[in-house]
């Protein structure tokens, strides 16, 4: 972790980032093309700079009894407050309390321990007395005494509560936290640990023939251990498939639909409609706008749809739709339920109403809407979810017509009933409509990144924020330049190419180390198609949609690392591993130093089978889809490697008549460059 230093604390009264729609990745000033909108991130709410100051005095004195009183009173009244940053960020006052240099917060943590740890081991006993006692309660508990181990201990018995309620995501943060502590296990709750290791982090479930209660063994880490040629489980992830919209101008603005494989399925989402499939092209159950359409002969066929976004009509700065499930599993690696991002039941193809909703993994059954929760009726959700354990996290926009601003939110959702558990407002985006909304540019997202106890998402929003995962509470937000963009509606394709042509001739004069001007980007033709970011060890890594740059921040403060233009062939971030950031493009795939933002290895697929879809991650390999076959590479060095991960192969069910025509029925076909069989 980065200490973080006393100077970047800039006090401010208000911050408010001016994203110019005529701005260049440099700041460079432009003459307008529209009005500008701005983005205005929360109020600065902790303005006692002497009491930051006294901390910091106490502790260059040595004095650290002193000083753990004065961080204990700050944690009880102000912990949640937001301080400002040099270069317009936040922080919360925890979070610059946890980010203190390590051999500081280790005698700050001596003293507390002595001062504070009666009342905390009171308060922990009160909570283990009281049976309606709720993992938030001991998580609050933890927060607030986090120096002592009755605090560790507190997370231990959070994560307990996590395991009963069958949350394993939730059960493997809250013993992180606990163990990073100081908390000591036991011998079988250090086998329950080990255990959730392996599900939660490693991603290996359970063979169906093994007993839940028998402590697993961890897998080899070693570099070049042998994997079976075929896997223990099935493969589980997002599949490599060729995308029609991979070709930047032929494809431009074509929706983008990721299919996901769980427990010997695959999940195909659309605006409308999720698909559930065998490999054999077997189609298990279809659902359309929640209601079922069963997989049999006679049944009456779903209504058809047209999925919004057509390629020759691109609006205002909407990049084009995506479509991803999330899903829910259980210890096994069975799916259990899906949520997914949709247009909602009485909107039509065109609108900007979207929904989520989740369903049973094995029938396609509704389990529950966001449209049917009082509190969430003013949301519009603006990309894909995120399902972890007990929670689901999504970003959503609530739009104030009359004022001409939305409010960008964070919300975790009940996952089995999306009941709304917590919600975090990250900005304001405001400014005259023109041609387009303020908040165009906030749509069209991938998933947040959930990491042990934080949410991290890049909105596309010029801004990067980390949340408390269990309590929404706002850690650090930081905002970064954002690409000059114009307006893109009925784009010719000679103006697309046009588009093209500037925007590769940028990225390699900055790959080169130049400095040009930012050219205009089309979302039309946006190539960045994920805008998640990815932790590697203490660094978040982000290349957001908005911007051109790839960005390092420090993911306990949100402290900038390094800023690259990575390599103009493959632009989209897919993954990390400790060793390699990992990034995809229509011509490459890429690998950048976490650490430093430096190029490690790079893929040029051999002449007459290139690239054709998006690469994936897994299992420490990077699966590349080519006209010839699907590639496997190694994400330490991107050698090859003759390794069976047991992807599907898409290509093959695509070929069966029974998933062309559910395709096309959900208005899906031409996402996956299936000809449309109307006359």
């Amino acid at each position: 972790m980065f200490p973080l230093r006393s100077s970047i604390l800039v006090l401010l009264p208000a911050i408010t980032i001016a994203v110019s729609l005529a701005s260049s990745a440099q700041q460079t000033t432009k003459p307008a093309s529209r009005p500008v909108s701005a983005t205005t991130l929360p109020s600065v709410t902790f303005t006692d700079s002497p009491a930051l100051d006294a901390i910091k005095s106490l502790l260059d004195r040595s004095n650290f009894s002193a000083a753990a009183d004065r961080i204990d009173a700050l944690i009880n009244d102000d912990a949640e407050k937001l301080l400002a940053t040099e270069g317009g960020g936040l922080i919360s006052v925890a979070a610059w309390i946890d980010a203190l240099p390590p051999a500081r917060r280790r005698a700050v943590a001596a003293a507390s321990r002595e001062k504070f740890e009666p009342i905390a081991r009171q308060r922990l006993e009160a909570l283990r007395a009281n049976p309606a006692a709720r993992r938030e309660d001991y998580y609050t508990l933890a927060r607030r005494y986090r120096f002592t181990p009755s605090g560790s201990a507190a997370y231990g018995a959070a994560a307990e509560l996590s395991l009963r309620a069958g949350d394993l995501p939730g059960a493997a943060a809250f013993y992180e936290l606990a163990v990073t502590g100081g908390w000591l296990p036991d011998e079988a709750v250090s086998r329950r640990i080990e255990l959730l290791q392996r599900i939660v982090d490693d991603g290996k479930p359970f063979p169906i023939s093994e007993p839940a209660t028998q402590p697993a063994t961890l897998p080899s880490s070693i570099p070049g251990a042998h994997v079976p040629s075929r896997p223990s489980s099935p493969f589980a992830g997002p599949i490599p498939f060729d995308a029609p919209w991979t070709n930047l101008l032929a494809g431009a603005g074509q929706p983008r639909l990721f299919p996901f494989a769980a427990d010997d399925r695959i999940f195909l989402p659309s605006a409308r409609t999720v698909i559930a499939l065998r490999e054999s092209g077997q189609v298990l159950w279809t659902n359309v706008n929640g209601s079922p359409v069963a997989a049999r002969p006679g049944a009456a066929p779903p209504r058809k749809f047209v999925v919004a976004g057509a390629p020759e009509r691109i609006e205002g700065f909407r990049r084009p739709p995506l479509f991803a499930p999330a899903l829910l599993f259980d210890a096994y690696g069975r799916a259990q339920l899906l949520v997914a991002r949709q247009l909602a039941s009485t909107a039509r193809d065109v609108d900007n109403s979207f929904s989520l909703r989740a369903y049973r993994a094995t029938d396609g059954r509704l389990l529950w809407s966001t449209e049917s929760q009082p509190q969430l009726k003013d949301l519009n959700f603006t990309g894909t979810p995120a399902v972890s354990g007990e929670l689901t996290y999504a970003v959503a926009l609530a739009v104030t017509p009359s004022a001409d601003t939305a409010s960008l939110t964070i919300v975790a959702l009940d996952t089995l009933t999306g009941a709304l558990r917590w919600q975090a407002i990250l900005a304001t985006m405001s400014g005259p409509r023109a041609d387009a909304a303020p908040w165009d540019s906030a749509w069209e997202q991938s998933e947040p990144c959930v990491a042990a106890d934080a949410v991290y998402i890049t909105p596309n929003a010029g801004l990067a924020a980390c949340i408390g995962r269990f309590d929404g509470k706002i850690r650090w937000v930081r905002p970064y330049p954002t690409a000059r963009r114009e307006p893109a509606t009925m784009r010719t394709r000679d103006e697309r190419r046009a588009a093209i042509d500037a925007l590769r001739d940028y990225r390699q004069q900055r790959s080169n180390g130049d400095t040009p001007d930012a050219p205009p980007i089309d979302p039309a033709v946006s190539d960045r198609f994920r805008s998640t970011p990815a932790l590697s060890a203490s660094a978040l890594i982000a290349a957001p949609p908005d911007a051109l740059d790839v960005f390092a921040w420090d993911a306990a403060t949100g402290r900038p690392l390094w800023t690259s233009p990575g390599d103009p062939n493959a632009v989209t971030l897919i993954g990390v591993t400790r060793a390699t950031a990992l990034f995809t493009g229509p011509t490459a795939v890429a690998a950048l130093n976490p650490r430093t933002g430096k190029k490690v290895w790079r893929y040029d697929p051999p002449r007459g089978s290139p690239i054709t879809g998006p690469a994936v991650v897994r299992d420490g390999f990077v699966l590349v889809p080519t006209t010839s076959a699907i590639i496997t590479l190694r994400a330490e060095d991107g050698a090859f490697s003759q390794e069976n991960l047991g992807a599907p192969f898409l290509r093959r069910t695509l070929n069966s008549d029974a998933v062309k025509k559910a395709l096309e029925d959900a208005g899906a076909a031409a996402a996956f460059g299936i000809p449309s069989s109307a006359k």
